[in-house]
């Protein structure tokens, strides 16, 4: 059974604590669990340490100044862009909503498809006593590689309901295999 913790003086006349010393085998490495505490698992920490970060984000994303929600990301917004193959041509999908043809623009320089544009909001709310006012902007770029040798008359874009879609031929594809002759040896 350990002592209680005792006081004693110091010739200086400072009061000293004297903690008793546990004995080696009572003792275990820094950082080791006793057996009653539950062990974290490493999926629980993930979850935990997403979560936290999806708080963190959130929080940034928008600030309480003078009672107003304030976006502070829009202008680091990223369309989705989706990148398939039909019917022999390549499709190019970008989701832009909100956007008309006007704020778009579509360019193929070298080997990347360009799909560069602005998108603007602006929101107003009239209430007794007050008007609220809010506007964001930003513009994006995105650069999506092509085929070599893709050639500017071969590709179409159409913008419907706003959705942006960029066709143009698939390159050819080798042949996945071939057959290897067999010679006797």
């Amino acid at each position: 059974m350990a002592k209680p913790p005792s006081k004693a003086t110091t010739p200086n006349s400072k009061r000293v604590e004297k903690v008793p010393v546990s004995t080696p085998s009572a003792t275990k490495p820094i950082g080791a669990r006793s057996e009653s505490a539950p062990t974290p698992s490493s999926s629980g920490l993930m979850r935990r340490f997403g979560a936290d970060l999806d708080r963190f984000f959130g929080d940034v994303g928008t600030s309480l100044a003078a009672g107003f929600a304030v976006p502070s990301l829009d202008a680091v917004w990223k369309p989705v862009v989706e990148v398939s193959e039909r019917g022999g041509n390549l499709v190019i999908r970008a989701e832009l909503p909100g956007l008309a043809v006007k704020d778009v623009k579509v360019e193929l320089r070298d080997d990347a498809l360009m799909i560069q544009g602005e998108r603007r909001q602006e929101r107003e709310q009239k209430g007794k006593g007050y008007f609220r006012s809010e506007r964001s902007y930003g513009s994006f770029l995105r650069q999506i590689p092509v085929p070599e040798g893709t050639t500017p008359a071969s590709v179409k874009a159409t913008f419907k309901d706003g959705v942006l879609e960029v066709t143009m031929p698939a390159p050819t594809r080798p042949a996945k295999g071939h057959n290897v002759a067999i010679e006797k040896g």
